[in-house]
């Protein structure tokens, strides 16, 4: 495992290899929705010989290639002038096929008897991603590029889905409500590009209720629901029996208050704006460490292991931006320019993720006795 680090204990490798996940969604849409159709594409399109992690990839490269369509017509920034409109329907065709393959791969596992916890970290490790790329690509959809669109970036993506993995450690599971964000909530949001398909990005720019657009009403209200979220999160841990007293629990939530501490003093501090100006970038900035974070939860779950979140190779990077920030609005100009600071902590923090993804995903693979992207004949695992 030459220039790869363990992330698991000897013990918690023991762990690995009896791990059972467990999780239940009681979601009606999926039910009668999504389910039946990704199982009768599964009966009769997906051969029996392909692995469930090619399956995750792939449907992940779906809403990746209509996020770098729409970073096309955008310039890199988070909104444009003209979008053609057959690119909000291929948004939307995106998500139902993200959706479905998101569906495929377990199912697909259980089929072929090769459910391992190495698919399960693939598929919430691709999530985490997929949660900065469908949220960017709707900023963009509604033309949304200023204050409120970063905080709805910084709080609707990364609080709930945090606070969601941190509520699966506590209680030994992912148990998701009724109407939920992996089914309602990605219908909510085909439905927003649909809208911007018939009326126009324009259309979310004119004002209703309150003086507000109609932008800032749908952000707004998102942001509340993301909290709402992380509330009922934080509720279910703190009234779980537990052994660990409350006060230890909550203190395992340092890293996600350590990013939206960050955020919040770049938005107030940057001289130059860098957070409306380059939103899109800080959230590529951020979103690597927070997916490294959230999934590194969802690892040591299932390796029964103590939550260890502060990783240098994350807080470092993110202190040294979000310092730069503050100093310039005391100075009243950063002392390193912020723009150029900003595109080299994106691809150092995309090499951390990267570096980490490897690590992992071959450790897990080591522990288990599987292939990543291909099926072998003596799974470890025959449970997902």
């Amino acid at each position: 495992m030459l220039l790869t680090r363990q992330y698991l204990s000897k013990e918690g490798e023991e762990h690995i290899k009896t791990f059972k996940y467990q999780g239940d969604d009681p979601s009606y849409m999926y039910k009668y929705y999504n389910s039946p159709i990704a199982e009768f594409v599964l009966k009769h399109f997906i051969p029996r010989w392909l692995a469930p992690n090619v399956i995750t990839v792939i449907g992940f490269c779906f809403t990746l290639t209509i996020h770098f369509l729409f970073f096309y017509y955008t310039g890199g920034e988070m909104k444009a002038d003209y979008y053609p409109p057959w690119l909000f329907i291929a948004a939307i065709v995106s998500l139902f096929l993200y959706t479905l393959f998101d569906n495929l791969d377990g199912k697909q596992a259980r089929r072929t008897g090769t459910s391992t916890v190495l698919g399960a970290t693939m598929d919430h490790a691709l999530d985490c991603l997929n949660a900065g790329v469908i949220g960017i690509t709707l900023i963009s959809s509604i033309n949304m590029q200023n204050t409120k669109g970063y905080y709805s970036m910084a709080i609707c993506g990364f609080m709930p889905f945090f606070t969601a993995a941190w509520e699966e450690y506590h209680v030994g599971g992912m148990f998701m409500p009724v109407i939920n964000g992996p089914n309602e909530g990605v219908l909510a949001i085909q439905i927003f590009h649909f809208l911007s398909y018939l009326y126009g990005h324009q259309w979310w720019h004119v004002e209703t209720f309150f003086g507000l657009q109609r932008a800032e009403f749908f952000i707004l209200w998102s942001i509340f629901q993301a909290q709402l979220i992380s509330v009922q999160n934080m509720i279910r841990v703190a009234t779980l029996k537990s052994a660990m007293p409350i006060f230890k629990r909550f203190r395992q939530l340092t890293m996600l208050a350590f990013f939206i501490l960050c955020l919040i003093l770049i938005q107030l501090c940057s001289p130059t704006d860098i957070a409306v100006r380059k939103g899109r970038w800080i959230i590529y900035f951020f979103l690597f460490g927070w997916a490294k974070c959230v999934t590194l939860i969802h690892v040591w779950y299932g390796a029964n292991q103590p939550l260890n979140l502060v990783r240098p190779s994350v807080v470092i990077p993110y202190a040294v931006f979000t310092a730069n920030s503050v100093l310039g609005y005391f100075l009243g100009a950063c002392p390193v320019d912020e723009d150029t600071l900003l595109y080299i902590g994106v691809v150092v923090m995309f090499l951390v993720y990267a570096h980490f993804a490897a690590s992992i995903a071959r450790h897990l693979a080591d522990i288990l006795g599987v292939k990543i992207f291909s099926i072998t004949d003596t799974p470890k695992d025959k449970k997902n």
